[in-house]
């Protein structure tokens, strides 16, 4: 991000990028004082996928997966779009995930609340059309980052309970065998990186993408997500 910021910057676009805690009623008000207004918004914002069977899920669980990954996206968008409007429009870029598209029973309320998110996306893209402002989506696969490295751990310790517990599974699964498995479903055969989300999130921002609403872009290296 720092690098697409310093690259607008030498087109002579001022810009700048901060790390923030996002929660529904965030202030906005560092960034009006700084620019005067908000032309842009790119959150990603999200809960892990805990592996957990979706049959032994909590409400707690559930209330947390909903209220960050849905609730928050669309008050932090609520607060925002008057900003871009005043100024004659803007883009919203918001973070899904490929298991929005093709749900997984081991991460059931990650999965439903990224679905529910794509549809928010749906929803407010016409919504904000009339105001100049764009809403898409970004749906990232297996990316190579910190979150996936726990997350192969975290799966392959289910790999294990369950090979000890079904005949056809007697391999002693672990984080590199789970490893593998992601790369024979994806067509690429490897993770993603981040930087091929970032290039995405830099078009949907851009004027390039000015006649692109209500899309949702899969960055899954060929992972199933749409029929």
């Amino acid at each position: 991000m720092q690098r697409r910021i310093k690259c607008t910057e030498r087109r002579g676009t001022a810009g700048s990028w901060k790390l923030l805690l996002v929660v529904a009623g965030c202030p906005l008000s560092q960034a009006l004082d700084k620019y005067g207004g908000i032309d842009y918004l790119f959150s990603s914002a999200a809960t892990e996928a805990v592996s957990k069977d979706i049959l032994e899920t909590t409400k707690e669980e559930w209330d947390a997966n909903l209220n960050l990954n849905l609730m928050a996206m669309f008050f932090l968008v609520q607060e925002v779009f008057p900003h871009m409007q005043k100024r004659g429009g803007g883009s919203i870029v918001l973070n899904s995930s490929v298991l929005g598209f093709a749900g997984f029973s081991t991460v059931g309320p990650y999965s439903v609340s990224k679905t529910a998110l794509n549809g928010l996306i749906k929803v407010l893209a016409p919504a904000l059309a009339p105001m100049n402002i764009r809403v898409n989506g970004l749906a990232p696969g297996f990316i190579r980052t910190d979150y996936s490295t726990r997350a192969l751990a975290d799966a392959g310790e289910r790999m294990k309970t369950m090979a000890g517990r079904q005949s056809d599974l007697q391999e002693q699964w672990h984080e590199e065998a789970v490893l593998e498995y992601f790369k024979t479903v994806c067509g690429f055969s490897r993770l993603g990186e981040p930087e091929e989300c970032a290039g995405i999130v830099s078009f949907l921002l851009s004027s390039d993408a000015s006649y692109i609403t209500g899309e949702i872009i899969v960055v899954g290296g060929g992972y199933r997500s749409r029929i």
